[in-house]
């Protein structure tokens, strides 16, 4: 008797929801916009936070799908205003929308695929170390040793913390590289000091994912992308400063790698007299940089400061008369 009661349930509930999408089908086609069912859609996280949870449900629209600046929003009744007006708004942020009619089931699938509102604060592109945030780091982290102990603290704090603080550890030592390593049961944190990768400190396996997440964020990339190598970039911004971050997401045997590369502008105001180079080899590039034609090639590892250089041949040639244009990937 029951399992007769529960097939009949689940045919109700069959025929109700064949019916809620055939009603979707008939509005989408009297308002002249595709129709679409996300029983089987993926649906991408970083897309969705394109647009906060509140405005979605407010709405009754989400945005399901990103590639650069096309958009597919989803939304129950197109022409309501409150649809207008967020199309609108995305319109005005370089967003172009395609819209599609969806039932109710599909729209609550999208928005109960929300990311936990600790993984979506401030996705902006851009860190903001507040000046008096920055002081107290730059008291604390004397050294490497000194940053270890701050982070171990902060291993219970928010993702978005423990992000700020290995940022300003990296700046405040001058590292040029972030390593983020995953091991089997552990993270190892590195930071690259004058060239040398050095270990800082290891990482909960628990919380790692939630600082992937962020960084992922910052960055712009995919969070649903796991098996595929990933680059972005983002900005440090404080009172005094702006630090350009470039980002590289790599998979690997126990997870996702993380390096982060750190271009403090700071680094690169050197003169070319200040780089210590020899000084017969400094003769040899001062009467090369004066030529009108030729090539300077600048070689070695990650880190080892061939930006650095290039900077000072730039900053040694430099006058008003002239055009100076750099081709670089990225910027």
């Amino acid at each position: 008797m029951k399992f007769q009661e529960e097939k009949q349930k689940e045919f109700l509930a069959k025929v109700r929801q064949e019916e809620e999408e055939n009603r979707a089908k008939l509005l989408a086609e009297k308002l002249g916009f595709p129709y679409l069912n996300l029983s089987f859609v993926p649906i991408e996280e970083d897309a969705l936070v394109i647009i906060s949870k509140e405005q979605s449900e407010s709405a009754k629209a989400a945005v399901i799908n990103k590639e650069a600046k096309l958009l597919q929003l989803v939304a129950l009744n197109p022409d309501e205003k409150k649809v207008q007006s967020l199309i609108a708004d995305l319109e005005k942020n370089g967003f172009i929308a395609k819209v599609f009619v969806v039932s109710e089931k599909s729209l609550k699938k999208a928005l109960s695929q929300y990311p936990l509102r600790e993984e979506v604060r401030e996705i902006t592109g851009t860190v903001k170390i507040a000046s008096d945030v920055l002081i107290r780091f730059k008291k604390e982290i004397v050294n490497t040793k000194n940053l270890k102990k701050i982070l171990e603290n902060l291993f219970k704090a928010k993702a978005t913390e423990i992000v700020e603080a290995i940022l300003a550890g990296a700046l405040i030592n001058k590292a040029s590289d972030i390593h983020f390593e995953p091991e089997k049961d552990k993270i190892r944190i590195r930071l690259r000091l004058d060239g040398v990768l050095e270990d800082i400190v290891f990482m909960p396996v628990s919380i790692y994912h939630l600082v992937l997440n962020r960084v992922k964020l910052l960055s712009g990339l995919k969070l649903n992308i796991h098996k595929k190598a990933q680059d972005g970039r983002f900005t440090i911004a404080s009172a005094d400063m702006s630090v350009e971050i470039r980002t590289s997401i790599l998979p690997g045997a126990y997870g996702e790698n993380i390096v982060i590369r750190v271009l403090d502008p700071s680094m690169i105001k050197i003169d070319l007299e200040d780089l210590g180079i020899r000084d017969d080899d400094l003769k040899i590039i001062e009467n090369q940089l004066q030529k009108p034609t030729g090539m300077i090639l600048t070689t070695g590892p990650t880190g080892s400061g061939k930006t650095t250089t290039l900077y000072a041949f730039i900053k040694k040639i430099l006058t008003p008369d002239a055009k100076i244009i750099t081709i670089e990937d990225p910027i």
